[in-house]
C-alpha cells in the first residue's frame, strides 16, 4: 500500500506541471475501468498540493468538466446510478471553483467560458440520456444559467470599477456567455419541435423558460457594460447586444407554435391559415 501512495504522489508531480496548461479537457478513465480509483485519487492529492486558489480553481473547473464528459460517454454503457453520480460530481467541482475565484478577473473569465461550454454538454444529457439522468441533467442545466448568471453579475462590476486590462477581459467574458446561451436557446427550440412525448417537451420547455430568463438578464448586464467598457470593446459588445435581442425576442416561438397545450394540429393548422393571410 505505502508503493502504491508514493507511485501516485509520484505520478502526480511528473504530471502537475503539464496539467494547468492543457487548454482541451478530454474524459478522464471512464467509471466502467478498474483503475478509475486511482485516477480520482491522482485528482484528489493533486488538489491537496496545489495551494494557489487560482491554480486550484482551474484544477477543480478541469476535474468538473472531465465529470460532465465523462457522463456523456458512460450514459450507454454505465448504470443510470453512475451517471448521475458523474453529474452530482461535476456540480459540486463548480461550486468550489466559484467559491475560489472570488472577484478574481482571470478565474470568473475562465469559469464562466467553461460553464457555457458545459451548456451543450448538459443539454444533450438533457435529451438523450435515461429518464432518472435527464431530470439530473435538466437540473444541472438550469444551476449552470443560474452559475453564469452571477458570474456575469461579478463580470460586470469588474467593468464599472476594473482597470483597462480587466474591463476588456469582463466584456470579452459577457459577450462569449451570451452568445452561448442563445445558441443553447436556440438548441431548445429545436428539441421542443421534435419531441415525441408530452413530458420530453415540457422538460424542453422548462429549460428553455431558464435560458430565456437568463438571456434577459445577460442583455441587461451587457449594456450596463457597455456604458464602462474600454472604447475598442464597444462595437463588439454593441453587436452582441444586437445578436443576443433578436435571439432573445425569436426563439421562444417554436414553443408557442408547439407546446404541450397544442391540440391536434389546432395550433398548426391556425398557423397555416395565418400564413395564406
Amino acid at each position: 500500500m505505502k508503493k502504491l501512495i508514493c507511485l501516485t504522489i509520484a505520478i502526480f508531480f511528473l504530471t502537475a506541471g503539464n496539467a494547468f496548461a492543457e487548454s482541451k479537457v478530454t474524459a478522464g478513465i471512464g467509471p466502467e475501468s478498474p483503475f478509475y480509483w486511482f485516477d480520482r485519487l491522482a485528482e484528489r492529492i493533486q488538489l491537496v498540493f496545489t495551494l494557489d486558489p487560482q491554480d486550484k480553481v482551474k484544477a477543480l473547473n478541469k476535474i468538473g468538466h472531465e465529470r460532465l464528459l465523462e457522463a456523456l460517454e458512460a450514459q450507454e454503457a454505465a448504470s443510470g446510478e453512475t451517471v448521475g453520480k458523474l453529474i452530482s460530481d461535476y456540480q459540486k467541482s463548480r461550486k468550489e471553483a466559484e467559491a475560489l475565484a472570488d472577484d478574481n478577473v482571470d478565474g470568473l473569465a475562465l469559469l464562466a467560458e467553461s460553464e457555457s461550454d458545459a451548456l451543450d454538454q448538459l443539454t444533450e444529457l438533457a435529451e438523450s440520456a435515461s429518464q432518472v439522468n435527464q431530470k439530473k441533467a435538466a437540473n444541472a442545466l438550469a444551476s449552470a444559467i443560474s452559475r453564469l448568471t452571477k458570474l456575469n453579475s461579478k463580470l460586470e462590476k469588474i467593468t464599472a470599477k476594473g482597470s483597462d486590462n480587466a474591463k476588456i477581459k469582463a466584456a470579452k467574458a459577457v459577450s462569449k456567455t451570451t452568445d452561448r446561451l442563445n445558441h443553447i436557446e436556440d438548441k431548445l427550440a429545436k428539441m421542443i419541435e421534435k419531441a415525441s412525448n408530452t413530458k420530453d417537451k415540457k422538460t424542453a420547455e422548462e429549460l428553455s423558460e431558464h435560458v430565456k430568463e437568463a438571456t434577459g438578464k445577460h442583455i441587461t448586464v451587457l449594456k450596463d457594460v457597455l456604458v464602462n467598457a474600454p472604447e475598442q470593446e464597444k462595437k463588439g459588445l454593441q453587436n452582441a447586444i444586437d445578436r443576443s435581442s433578436k435571439g432573445h425576442n425569436t426563439a421562444p416561438d417554436a414553443v408557442n407554435r408547439r407546446g404541450p397545450k397544442n391540440t391536434e394540429g389546432t395550433q398548426d393548422s391556425s398557423s397555416k391559415k395565418n400564413k395564406n393571410k
